[in-house]
């Protein structure tokens, strides 16, 4: 198996690796021409078929593909035509000046409003050519959130009410080894739950009524909240 890394960055027309075959037969049983016969999703790369170079043909996205296993076939021109085959493992990869990349430029999550702390609520990552760190830059006054900042899990931190604040709106700032950011924003959505049951305004309530009262008369107003 051959096998080559190609900066994501590349131009189209870029050489990314060549194979080469050689026959021992003369005249035409000898010579040979090359193919690429699977594994080239999205037609991303062609091959010269003279010289067996593979060069890039399309625009390379690491986030849509990182890598691809291509096999690679050289035929002669015999009759009938001898052949054979070679895998060809192409890895992309990210300049070391890219920043990290996020999968998702926002993430809308919900969570209970009685989670635990320590509880989780979402898992973001970023790629990049060298490890990223994660920090909350923004919407975390309070501190009522963690993020790890080797792994990117966001965590429960600190006890949330709904009555007091229903939506959080965070930013997360990642960096790599060559101290190049980017961001990712979190949107929360806290869901109420029935914590808290009704209460009373007044410890006792007093009225008045006369004996010959009608059925359904008024006697007192009682008050009661649930928050």
């Amino acid at each position: 198996m051959l096998q080559s890394k190609i900066p994501e960055s590349a131009a189209v027309g870029s050489k990314v690796i060549q194979v080469s075959a050689t026959d021992r037969d003369s005249g035409k049983n000898g010579e040979i021409f090359y193919s690429i016969i699977s594994g080239n999703v999205g037609n991303i790369f062609e091959i010269d078929k003279i010289v067996g170079t593979v060069y890039i043909s399309q625009a390379l996205d690491i986030m849509h593909m990182q890598e691809y296993m291509l096999q690679v076939k050289a035929t002669d021109y015999g009759n009938p035509p001898l052949s054979s085959q070679i895998p060809v493992h192409i890895i992309v990869v990210m300049s070391e000046n890219d920043p990290p990349r996020f999968t998702l430029a926002t993430s809308v999550i919900e969570m209970l409003e009685n989670l635990q702390i320590g509880s989780f609520i979402t898992h973001i990552e970023a790629r990049s050519s060298s490890s990223v760190f994660y920090n909350i830059v923004e919407g975390n006054d309070g501190g009522y959130f963690y993020i790890n900042p080797s792994t990117g899990v966001v965590l429960v931190n600190s006890k949330i009410d709904y009555e007091q604040i229903k939506q959080f709106n965070l930013t997360i700032k990642g960096t790599n080894m060559a101290s190049v950011s980017s961001y990712h924003n979190i949107i929360i959505h806290v869901l109420d739950v029935n914590d808290n049951p009704p209460y009373f305004t007044q410890i006792e309530y007093f009225g008045q009524i006369s004996e010959a009262s009608e059925p359904g008369s008024y006697v007192n107003s009682n008050n009661s909240i649930n928050r």
